[in-house]
């Protein structure tokens, strides 16, 4: 999907989020063209709040990475749960929260623990794939 097929599609499902829950995020939404990588997870969106206020931001060359020439709907799809999961980093901040980002790092330290299990003793632990079909990933 190129970029401004995705930035068309973002602002269609932004549109789906009630605005009570867009209540201090001053920034908005917004797409970039580039590729962000966290080590080997691929970061397809971020809630950033800084000195600047608080956005939304998705990654067109992350999705790129990830998707390459999956469906449209493949696409939808993720982008939607990307939207939900970075509102929901908005919400809980707004909440005096960040449950999802102590579930965040708790899950990748799971992962962590789980792959050197799988280096000691092949075939340990169970095996998980992320969206581009590689052991041990997770999507961002």
């Amino acid at each position: 999907m190129d970029l401004e097929t995705f930035t068309a599609l973002a602002h269609r499902l932004v549109d789906e989020v009630p605005p009570e829950l867009c209540r201090e995020l001053s920034g908005g939404f917004l797409v970039r063209p580039e590729e962000l990588w966290d080590g080997r997870y691929a970061i397809l969106g971020q809630y950033i709040q800084d000195n600047l206020g608080s956005r939304v931001v998705f990654y067109h060359g992350s999705f790129r990475a990830v998707l390459g020439d999956a469906p449209a709907e493949v696409w939808e799809e993720e982008l939607r749960e990307t939207v939900f999961h970075e509102m929901r980093h908005h919400v809980e901040r707004l909440c005096g929260t960040d449950e999802l980002a102590e579930e965040e790092l708790r899950a990748r330290a799971m992962e962590e623990r789980g792959a050197l299990r799988r280096r000691r003793f092949p075939g340990g632990g169970r095996r998980r794939r992320d969206l581009r079909g590689d052991e041990g990933g997770e999507k961002s």
